[in-house]
C-alpha cells in the first residue's frame, strides 16, 4: 500500500488482456457455472459448523 501510496498508482504495469467477451458470453458462462454446480448438494449450517470445530479442534492440537 505504502508504493501504490508513493506511485499513485499501482507499482507495475498492468495491461488489459487483448481478448474481451461480450455482455451475452459473460452471462452464458455465468449460467452454465450455475448448471455445472446445480446438482452439488449444499452443506446445512449444522455441517458447516462441525467442520469449523474440526478444524479448530485440530489446529489446537
Amino acid at each position: 500500500m505504502a508504493r501504490s501510496k508513493m506511485v499513485k498508482g499501482l507499482p507495475f504495469e498492468e495491461k488489459l488482456p487483448e481478448q474481451t467477451i461480450t455482455r451475452t458470453e459473460a452471462k452464458n458462462a455465468f449460467y452454465e457455472l450455475r448448471k455445472q454446480v446445480s446438482d452439488i448438494p449444499e452443506m446445512s449450517l449444522d455441517e458447516i459448523n462441525a467442520e469449523i470445530l474440526a478444524v479448530r479442534a485440530e489446529r489446537k492440537s
